[in-house]
């Protein structure tokens, strides 16, 4: 009897395991506050990004890893924010080591960074740092920024493809791309009014990046070339 209760044990371990009942799927909200690193005092409307992430592990051969949501919140008057919960609905059974990578952006500042496992306590500081005074310096601070944005979760192709994680996504982070684009375009020397060449090229490279995911390709290839005088909504 012993003997079968020892089987049923180990069949009922690998039932849990193969249908991935130990994997993460509800996230806790994660909150706390942001603040300059040098005076101490919170910072009101950075952004707070997180997107979170996982390995997508294979029967046979390797596996991927990509990003399946994100959220963008501002901070308050007092630098406090709240990124809210999360459930991870999709099929787990092949998922590993998901975790967020989470973020803050203000304009002016670098971006700051932290990761985000299940477990450890749902509360995150931020300490931004003041951004360079020197305007290459500062275009690639700005262009280091840009990793906070870089989430694409998974869709289905073809004319009649929806994934609503993925559009959720774009919707969030396009505020942020906005932010980024709108500082680089500041950058200007107010000698001449001129913008560099590297400048325009990431303005516009941010800009297209916006506008496919939104309007399409054709709107893309036909507006994107218009940089910093691009409008938009």
């Amino acid at each position: 009897m012993r003997h079968c209760f020892k089987k049923a044990g180990l069949f009922l371990l690998l039932v849990l395991l193969l249908t991935g009942c130990d994997y993460i799927v509800n996230w806790p909200e994660i909150s706390w506050e942001v603040y300059d690193k040098e005076t101490g005092k919170p910072v009101e409307n950075a952004f707070v990004i997180a997107t979170w992430w996982a390995y997508w592990g294979g029967t046979v051969g390797g596996g991927t890893t990509g990003c399946m949501h994100a959220e963008v919140v501002r901070t308050d008057a007092n630098g406090r924010y709240a990124i809210p919960a999360w459930k991870n609905a999709s099929d787990t059974k092949w998922l590993q080591d998901q975790r967020a990578h989470l973020y803050s952006y203000a304009p002016g500042y670098r971006l700051s960074s932290a990761g985000y496992k299940q477990g450890m306590a749902s509360t995150q500081d931020f300490s931004l740092l003041p951004g360079s005074e020197k305007k290459e310096a500062r275009l690639d601070e700005l262009r280091n920024s840009m990793q906070a944005a870089e989430c694409f979760p998974l869709r289905s192709e073809g004319p009649d493809a929806d994934y609503p994680e993925y559009d959720y996504a774009i919707k969030q982070l396009v505020q942020v791309w906005r932010a980024i684009f709108k500082e680089a375009c500041s950058l200007n020397d107010a000698s001449n009014l001129r913008f560099t060449q590297r400048q325009e090229e990431f303005s516009q490279a941010i800009l297209f990046g916006f506008l496919i995911d939104i309007y399409g390709d054709q709107y893309a290839y036909e507006n994107y070339k218009n940089g910093c005088d691009y409008e938009w909504n």
